[in-house]
């Protein structure tokens, strides 16, 4: 069916925005005449699309195709043009009558949504088409179903004020980021005696109790004082468990499902472990004899190339900030009904756009990753209200003529690649392999779009302190927005200057060896 989905495809790329439920369209020509259809509701945002194919244009277009045939064909021991049609029929006409039918079956159902003008999601289903055979006479009819942008009401903005809040660069923030070079450049050691908190532990599994992937055997590799994820469990108590352990200590911890849902492992889940190697990271001394080898004259420069990037990063924190008061708002009073393949089809692309979302603000790969396993137990959860967001900005966005060209997004892969430490061109060619560059096209669309509606909504300067404490209690406004839902994070924490101190952490397989200088430079730790 490759060929009848190709054609689909681009009939539904090219269609118009959906107008209410139509009925049959005719016009009186040939094409018109060649097909009827229907549309039907059968749920919130999906449509059946019923097609008839009449007699006529299925007998006109094997006229054609066995004449175009008959024409071009050979056949052993008749010269090109003389074969007899029954033997053209009889090797031919299966895969040929059924090239027809997919031809006819797009043709009706482009017809179908330009008429209608229905807005496409995604890929149709056409489960129906394959199971479709052309009538030895009279006429066709089959079904496509297919999700269709929501209709909804944009929620005025006469109501909404944010605030802009003052990030300053203080000593925390430069302690912090001076905290990061150092962890960067961190030489790994094994420790003698008891771990303690930031050290790198490795376990063996000796006996488990859960469907989370880690089995009886399995090493793996976490961080004391940190980690508290295995798979899709999340174990309290494994944190405090892995400080002030030696090699050669076994233990026992009970855990949870990480997220509700169909995919989480029945509870309770249990591991016991056995500590194998306990390694501490050894900090450089920040000095001049450290400094230059990186590029710098002396610890004074360093600190000036950090105050210049923490500058940076502030205001775009600042910007960050604004605009996740702006989704809280529209999605709170915007009223929507989703289409359920819809959320099932954006909880995979969900964390691509994270993981894109993490890399513009110059977030390291390796704590990425740790964040990106344990946000796809919660993506089925975030996916939701992740999709409303996005049709919500969709119309803001083309109400407002909002585009990004290629010039802001090759600035924009051009920046990524400099934080990653990464040549530009090998960065987008990456990036458009996995998918994450049409994430960071929809990304700028979505800032854009809120910069231009902070146009006309009322903007107030208030300090930190009061920004941090009002924004705690809004945050509630949005039922279940957790904190890595696209634009409704519950709060982002500038002010926290620790880098690395009290992150919720996720145990990896033993084999993904930490290498704590590879990738980085010292300009790049980034403001949170």
């Amino acid at each position: 069916m490759a060929d009848e989905t190709t054609t689909i495809e681009q009939a539904h790329q090219d269609a118009p925005a959906e107008s209410p439920e139509g009925k049959n369209q005719e016009d009186g020509s040939s094409e018109a005449a060649a097909s009827e259809h229907r549309v039907e509701n059968i749920g919130p945002g999906r449509k059946r699309i019923i097609m008839t194919i009449s007699e006529g244009a299925i007998a006109e277009k094997l006229k054609t195709a066995f004449g175009e045939l008959h024409r071009d064909a050979t056949l052993p021991g008749f010269r090109k043009g003389r074969a007899p049609r029954r033997l053209l029929e009889k090797k031919f006409g299966g895969s040929l009558r059924n090239t027809i039918k997919e031809q006819l079956i797009a043709d009706a159902y482009s017809k179908a949504v330009e008429q209608e003008n229905i807005a496409v999601l995604g890929e149709p289903d056409a489960k129906n088409i394959a199971n479709a055979q052309l009538p030895e006479s009279g006429p066709m009819e089959v079904s496509i179903e297919v999700d269709v942008t929501p209709e909804f009401t944009l929620p005025s903005l006469k109501e909404l004020s944010v605030m802009r809040p003052r990030l300053e660069l203080n000593d925390a923030r430069m302690e912090a980021a001076l905290q990061n070079v150092r962890t960067q450049f961190a030489e790994i050691k094994p420790r003698e005696g008891a771990s303690e908190k930031g050290d790198i532990i490795e376990l063996h599994i000796e006996a488990t109790r859960s469907p989370d992937g880690a089995k009886p055997g399995a090493r793996l590799r976490g961080v004391a004082g940190q980690t508290t994820t295995v798979g899709a469990v999340v174990y309290p108590e494994l944190a405090e468990k892995l400080i002030g352990v030696s090699v050669g200590d076994v233990f026992a911890v009970d855990g949870a499902p990480a997220a509700e849902g169909p995919d989480a492992p029945a509870a309770p889940a249990h591991l016991e472990c056995k500590i194998i190697s306990v390694s501490q990271r050894v900090l450089p001394e920040i000095n001049d004899d450290f400094v230059q080898p990186l590029g710098f004259n002396n610890v004074d420069d360093l600190k000036e190339n950090l105050s210049r990037e923490l500058q940076s990063r502030l205001l775009e924190e600042q910007s960050h900030l604004m605009e996740q008061q702006v989704y809280r708002y529209l999605l709170a009073n915007t009223q929507m009904e989703l289409p359920e393949k819809a959320v099932e089809m954006h909880t995979r692309q969900l964390v691509q756009r994270r993981a894109m979302e993490m890399m513009e603000r110059g977030i390291p790969m390796e704590e990425i990753s740790a964040q990106i396993q344990q946000m796809g137990v919660q993506a089925v959860q975030q996916s939701a209200l992740d999709l409303k967001l996005f049709f919500i900005l969709s119309k803001f966005a083309e109400d407002n003529d909002v585009e990004i060209n290629d010039g802001m997004l090759n600035s924009a892969v051009d920046r990524i690649a400099a934080m990653n430490g990464r040549r530009p061109e090998k960065m987008r060619q990456d990036m458009e392999k996995s998918g994450q560059l049409a994430q960071l096209a929809l990304r700028l669309r979505d800032q854009l779009t809120v910069r231009v509606l902070l146009e006309d909504i009322t903007v107030t300067d208030v300090d930190e302190g009061e920004f941090m404490a009002k924004s705690q209690a809004e945050s509630q406004v949005v039922e279940g927005a957790g904190p890595n839902i696209h634009g409704v994070a519950q709060v982002s924490q500038p002010a926290q200057p620790a880098a690395e101190e009290n992150k919720p952490h996720e145990a990896a397989p033993a084999g993904d060896q930490e290498h704590a200088s590879e990738g980085h430079n010292a300009g790049e730790s980034h403001a949170t």
